[in-house]
């Protein structure tokens, strides 16, 4: 299977490095922020994004998950759309309600694909 990361992706993975290898698009350094919601906040500010999700790692070390109900321990980054993206990526000129749920399903649906590459699970 192909890393689903390669092809043409809505969202970007931030992760912060992991002791095997960073698997986010790019490295959050942790330097400064006090919690994760405060760089939730520092991302969203700063990139205008429309959604963004925490991404967790389980216990085998290598599967990561959206969760965005909730913020718990083993998370790991966040998987996120910017809102001028999220518009073009649905041939919108603007970011609407609809848009921001469309935008949520196929961040979900990339990250599920990822944890599928990761794991050498094809089919789930």
């Amino acid at each position: 299977m192909r890393n689903p990361r390669l092809d043409n992706n809505l969202g970007t993975i931030a992760c912060v490095m992991d002791t095997l290898d960073s698997i986010g698009d790019i490295t959050i350094l942790l330097d400064g922020f006090a919690s994760w919601p405060h760089v939730a906040v520092h991302i969203m500010s700063s990139l205008d994004v429309s959604i963004i999700i925490p991404v967790y790692k389980d216990g085998s070390g290598i599967s990561v998950y959206p969760d965005y109900k909730a913020w718990q321990q083993g998370q790991i980054g966040f998987i996120y759309a910017p809102k001028k993206l999220s518009a073009r990526w649905f041939n919108k000129t603007y970011c609407t309600k609809a848009i921001k749920a469309a935008t949520l399903e196929r961040l979900e649906l990339e990250v599920k694909k990822y944890n599928q590459y990761l794991t050498n699970e094809e089919n789930r």
